[in-house]
C-alpha cells in the first residue's frame, strides 16, 4: 500500500509536466556595440538636446523640469558645437556663445573635459549619443544629447520693412559658477 501513494505523485507529477507548453528562452537582443574611438574625437560635431536625468536624488526635481521643456521646438532648435578646444551654443535668434574647454582625459566612449571652472564627463552610449554631466551640481541634471542631424531651424524671416536689432557682443566666457552649480557667463569683449 506505501506504493501506491508514491505511483499517484509521480503520475500527478508526470501529468503536469505534460501540460506545460515547452518554453525556449527568447534571444538575447543586440545591443549597440560600444564606440571604440576616443571621446574627444567622439565629441567633436554639432549636438542637440535629448532629454535630461537627475544627476543625483538632490537633482530629481530639476531634472523633471528640464525634460518638460526637451521636446519644446525653442529646446529642439538649440545646437551646442564642440571643435576640439571651443564649444559653441547657438540659438535661433540669439548671438552665439562660445567657451573653451581643454581635454583632461580620453578614452574609448569616454571623455572629461574642463570648461571653466566645472569639470564635465561626458559618456558615449554610441557614436551619436551621449550624455553630459557636469560634476560638482549635485542640484544638476544630466543632459542627453543626440548628433544634430542637419543645420538649427531658422528663426522667420522679418517682414518686408521691419525694423532689425543689432546683434549684441559675440563672445561669451564662463567666469564661474553659482551656489547652485550654474555657469556665470561674461558677454562682451
Amino acid at each position: 500500500m506505501r506504493l501506491a501513494p508514491v505511483l499517484l505523485a509521480l503520475s500527478l507529477a508526470s501529468a503536469a509536466c505534460e501540460r506545460q507548453p515547452e518554453t525556449r528562452p527568447e534571444p538575447a537582443k543586440q545591443l549597440p556595440a560600444a564606440p571604440k574611438r576616443p571621446g574627444a574625437e567622439l565629441l567633436r560635431g554639432t549636438w542637440q538636446v535629448d532629454g535630461f536625468e537627475a544627476s543625483s536624488p538632490a537633482g530629481s526635481a530639476s531634472a523633471a523640469a528640464l525634460q518638460a521643456q526637451a521636446d519644446s521646438p525653442e529646446a529642439q532648435a538649440v545646437r551646442i558645437t564642440y571643435t576640439g578646444s571651443q564649444v559653441q551654443i547657438q540659438a535661433p535668434g540669439q548671438p552665439v556663445l562660445s567657451s573653451t574647454y581643454d581635454v583632461l582625459d580620453s578614452r574609448p566612449g569616454w571623455v572629461r573635459i574642463k570648461n571653466g571652472n566645472d569639470e564635465v564627463v561626458i559618456a558615449f552610449r554610441d557614436d551619436d549619443h551621449m550624455t553630459v554631466d557636469r560634476r560638482g551640481n549635485q542640484f544638476g541634471a544630466k543632459m542627453k544629447m543626440k548628433r544634430a542631424a542637419g543645420p538649427a531651424p531658422q528663426p522667420p524671416k522679418l517682414a518686408a520693412g521691419s525694423a532689425t536689432i543689432a546683434a549684441p557682443f559675440q563672445s561669451a566666457k564662463v567666469v564661474g559658477t553659482s551656489a547652485a552649480g550654474n555657469p556665470i557667463v561674461k558677454i562682451g569683449p
